[in-house]
């Protein structure tokens, strides 16, 4: 069907003087201002018109292309006008202007003439020279908007219908990966923890879904315990391993992908999924531009191709983090041993699969549920004691916790030292600990001696300057505002052994 035999949606008259007003230059200051003569010359060289320029009674110019604007429409050939006035090769003929100003112009106005088509229920969509009006289903509210696709509410049926972009499906590679995304879905749509999808339409490339209540990311803003925290985390790894199971990997895991739909947790959004029981390979890309950066493992940020269960694998380790320590790159809590084990930057290092990612998880799980544990634990702790399961315990550890625990017990405090000793890691893990808690938790002044111990250490230790620098910041907290004379005897003795000149000033700063 060719564009002069495709029925066009109307323009109310409304709409046709905004846009003959701003199209003339009139309105808006979008396009520059055209005569008579060269509103005639317009019409007649693009839509093959044989008016005649004629003063005096004419009408006035915004009348005059309102009108053509309308007779064009009636024809068919709307879509060939906004091509036309919206392609850079108008405005840079009609302003002499280089091309990205050009183009900058277009997008402007191509934004201000849908905010007069949406009274209409119409929009314009598509790219430079391949513009279309369409009519805007009032069945659906828009909802959200990614780099290739827009979701709606379908008012009539309650689901989500998943849409690409116009201007992105006039390339066949994407239409290809969008139909690839359904299928998927579809195919695994039995499993409990999948998003369920229903029909896809050829005609506009969308398919329609359940909707999810809200994603993790907006759920985890509320106060939850850790045994639902942990039951979201085995819930995810489960419904993984059951999609690793099936030779499908995700390849774009994060908290904005998975929803929570009457407390089940579905995975959705397979756009850069593979069916690895496939022969033939899907077109790849680089994947700067794909994925979620702090969820994406490093061999995806640099082909997608790479990508495999072990990347899922890495994208699930900082989906924990994040729901445990509420960020994805902060490991401060009882599973960290199996999450650096699962982000390491080596594939190869990795678990290989969700299932044994799941496996190790409810392991360590049953292990710490042991009632004994954390007694046995704090008890070699308090002597001295640093094991292998000491240390694990202590990475187990929340902030509050560890510094509840430094407080509290100087002989815990002295063991926390030794921690700090053992890598730059630790020492790290433990200042991020104090930074973060250490004044909540300081009742009175000498529950900060501890604290000043252990900066102490680390300043004199090998640990890098970043981490030194924090912890004479936090000697220098103790010893000045809180003016502690155990903290102003540490630094004393600090700057008696020698160190940094830079150091030595944030030691002496009692501002």
């Amino acid at each position: 069907m060719n564009e002069e035999d495709r029925t066009m949606p109307s323009l109310s008259e409304r709409s046709l003087e905004s846009i003959a007003k701003m199209f003339v230059g009139d309105e808006g200051e979008l396009f520059h201002y055209l005569s008579g003569p060269q509103i005639v010359t317009f019409f007649n060289d693009h839509f093959d018109f044989r008016d005649i320029y004629q003063g005096g009674n004419a009408p006035t110019r915004w009348r005059y292309a309102a009108g053509k604007i309308a007779s064009v429409a009636s024809s068919g050939r709307l879509d060939r006008f906004f091509s036309i006035v919206l392609g850079f090769k108008y405005m840079v003929s009609t302003f002499g202007c280089d091309e990205i100003e050009a183009r900058e112009r277009a997008d402007k106005a191509k934004k201000r003439f849908n905010q007069v088509l949406i009274s209409d229920e119409l929009e314009i969509v598509g790219t430079d020279g391949e513009m279309k009006l369409v009519v805007i289903d009032s069945d659906l509210i828009p909802i959200g908007k990614g780099g290739f696709a827009e979701a709606f509410r379908q008012k009539s049926t309650g689901r989500v219908l998943k849409k690409l972009m116009p201007e992105v499906a006039l390339d066949a590679r994407n239409r290809h990966r969008f139909k690839r995304e359904y299928e998927i879905m579809n195919d695994l749509s039995e499993l409990p923890g999948v998003l369920r999808v229903f029909d896809f339409d050829e005609s506009n490339c969308s398919y329609t879904m359940e909707a999810g209540e809200t994603t993790l990311l907006e759920f985890m803003d509320n106060p939850l315990s850790e045994q639902v925290k942990m039951s979201i985390i085995e819930q995810i790894v489960g419904t993984m391993a059951a999609i690793h199971s099936r030779g499908y990997i995700h390849r774009d895991l994060s908290p904005t992908n998975i929803f929570l739909l009457s407390g089940q947790l579905k995975i959705a959004d397979f756009g850069l999924g593979k069916n690895l029981n496939t022969l033939s390979s899907y077109q790849t890309t680089n994947t700067n531009n794909y994925g979620q950066w702090f969820y994406c493992s490093p061999e995806q940020l640099v082909y997608l191709k790479d990508g495999d269960k072990r990347s899922d694998v890495f994208s699930l380790g900082r989906i924990i983090n994040f729901v445990l320590a509420g960020h994805p790159t902060k490991t401060n809590h009882r599973l960290r041993p199996l999450v650096e084990k699962a982000t390491a930057d080596d594939p190869s290092k990795r678990y290989q699969d969700a299932a044994e990612f799941l496996s190790a998880i409810k392991r360590r799980l049953s292990s710490i549920a042991d009632a004994d544990r954390e007694t046995k634990l704090a008890e070699k702790a308090a002597r001295g004691i640093l094991d292998g399961e000491v240390a694990e315990w202590i990475l187990e550890m929340t902030d509050e916790q560890l510094c509840s625990r430094v407080a509290s017990n100087p002989a815990f405090a002295k063991t926390v030292v030794k921690f700090t000793e053992i890598d730059n890691g630790n020492a790290a893990f433990v200042m991020d600990a104090i930074d973060q808690s250490m004044t909540q938790v300081c009742k009175t002044w000498e529950d900060h001696d501890p604290f000043a111990d252990i900066a102490k250490s680390i300043v004199l230790s090998k640990a890098p300057y970043d981490i030194k620098e924090r912890a004479c910041q936090t000697l220098s907290y103790v010893a000045w505002q809180i003016n502690r004379f155990h903290a102003q005897h540490l630094i004393e003795d600090i700057i008696t052994s020698g160190i940094d000149p830079m150091l030595e000033d944030l030691l002496n700063d009692s501002v």
